[in-house]
């Protein structure tokens, strides 16, 4: 199966994307040398966002999960890149900290973080998690770039876009961090399989630590059944449920 997926993947890979070089300037190169790498994301992909922001001049970004990716994209709004809203939705926004480094660059008051529990429930994808808080947030305007990065890997994240492929316009990026892992191409075939009007652009597994994948909207997404997508949702998402229930059910009995 994995090979399977990765085949189609790349048989269905509509165009070269490539990054130009970069060029930072003194404050960039600080928000690129401070990132985590590792957990987090790596000099690579900071490098990647601000080429992103740089070529495509976003107006409106929001991530699922943050973290130092909400950093980027929050310095890139306050230092007059273009971007004029950043909002970020996280399950545990409490752990969420900047670098000493960069602290005279950013101030937590600059920080838009949407707190939000992650649910199950039942639709195109099988049985799949979403952030409970994109179901009743009120977008106003269109979203120009998403970057998929949560929730954590152990939900999955096809639920990503079932609140918000309304406001996505021809021309809107979804970015998607851990390309290289197999469970996260999964969630790309399932929604090149159902989302009509979505191509995938860029799909690098060794792109830095984790591999990257981009995809942009083409033509007003419509949503349509996938038996393969909805099978494979079904199988992933009961084997989830099981397991985060039982790795609970471990942490009571340890007390």
């Amino acid at each position: 199966m994995k090979k399977y997926i990765g085949d189609y993947l790349r048989l269905n890979l509509k165009s070269d994307f490539d990054f130009f070089d970069f060029v930072p300037n003194e404050e960039d190169l600080k928000i690129i040398d401070s990132a985590p790498g590792v957990w987090s994301i790596d000099h690579q992909l900071v490098r990647g966002f601000l080429f992103l922001i740089e070529k495509y001049k976003p107006k409106s970004i929001l991530e699922l999960g943050a973290g130092y990716s909400t950093i980027v994209f929050t310095y890139a709004k306050i230092s007059g890149k273009g971007i004029e809203k950043v909002i970020s939705f996280e399950e545990d926004p409490k752990w969420f900290k900047i670098p000493e480094t960069i602290k005279s660059l950013i101030d937590l008051e600059d920080i838009n973080i949407v707190d939000s529990k992650v649910k199950f429930k039942f639709g195109l994808f099988g049985v799949y998690a979403f952030y409970q808080a994109t179901k009743k947030f009120k977008f106003k305007d269109t979203i120009d770039l998403v970057f998929i990065d949560g929730p954590q890997f152990f939900y999955g994240r096809e639920g990503g876009l079932d609140y918000i492929f309304k406001f996505l316009k021809e021309g809107s990026l979804i970015v998607m961090d851990d390309a290289g892992r197999y469970i996260d191409q999964c969630v790309i075939f399932k929604w090149l399989k159902v989302y009509k009007g979505l191509e995938l652009v860029y799909f690098n597994e060794k792109y830095g630590d984790k591999g990257l994948a981009i995809l942009k909207v083409k033509s007003p997404l419509k949503r349509t059944f996938s038996i393969s997508a909805f099978l494979l949702g079904m199988y992933q998402g009961m084997k989830r449920i099981w397991n985060i229930n039982f790795s609970r059910k471990k942490k009571v009995l340890s007390i």
